[in-house]
């Protein structure tokens, strides 16, 4: 089973256990922005995308 680059970081997210609330604030939007992004019913801007990338791949 092949998974896209948006569902392996949700999963990666979950699985630290990282809530969306602290990827939203990093990347200065709303944590539903996230959520409908998380779900496929709204693409953000790519500054956005990159910041809940860069978060989710440098949690410590």
């Amino acid at each position: 089973m092949q998974f896209t680059e948006k569902e392996m970081f949700k999963m990666q997210r979950q699985k630290l256990g990282i809530k969306l609330a602290e990827v939203a604030k990093y990347a200065k939007c709303d944590p539903s922005y996230l959520s409908k992004y998380e779900k496929g019913k709204y693409e953000p801007s790519p500054k956005i995308i990159n910041a809940y990338k860069e978060y989710i791949a440098n949690y410590q």
